[in-house]
């Protein structure tokens, strides 16, 4: 087959390349990694956001339960720096409170402003 000229569809690279696969629209891996990266950045920006909020949570909560915390106030986890906003939809235990699931981890409800961080569920997990 034929060798074709063509440009990388990378926006950031735009270099001539040479190809026989006439399906292929970049010049290399990196440029069709880069251009898909650039792409979920700008296409997916909530759901970005949302993974870096979930995973920055997850790592405040497994600091404190490391640090022997098994509850504690809503202004200190706002302080340093937990999002409320990214919160799944809570399931309930046994005793209707709110359970939020972090990675491994629980924060359970206990008042307006207080939760308790536990690693053991108590409740039974709905299998849907």
């Amino acid at each position: 087959m034929k060798e074709q000229l063509k440009i990388c569809a990378n926006p950031y690279c735009l270099a001539d390349f040479e190809s026989t696969n006439i399906k292929q629209k970049y010049c290399s891996l990196y440029c069709k990694n880069q251009a898909a990266y650039w792409y979920r950045q700008k296409v997916y920006k909530w759901e970005v956001e949302v993974q870096k909020g979930r995973l920055n949570n997850i790592k405040i909560l497994e600091d404190l339960k490391l640090r022997g915390y098994c509850s504690i106030n809503s202004i200190e986890l706002f302080k340093m720096g937990f999002d409320f906003k990214i919160a799944l939809v809570p399931d309930k235990d046994e005793m209707q409170r709110q359970v939020y699931r972090y990675g491994n981890l629980y924060l359970i409800r206990l008042s307006r402003t207080d939760f308790e961080i536990t690693d053991v569920p108590k409740f039974k997990i709905p299998i849907n």
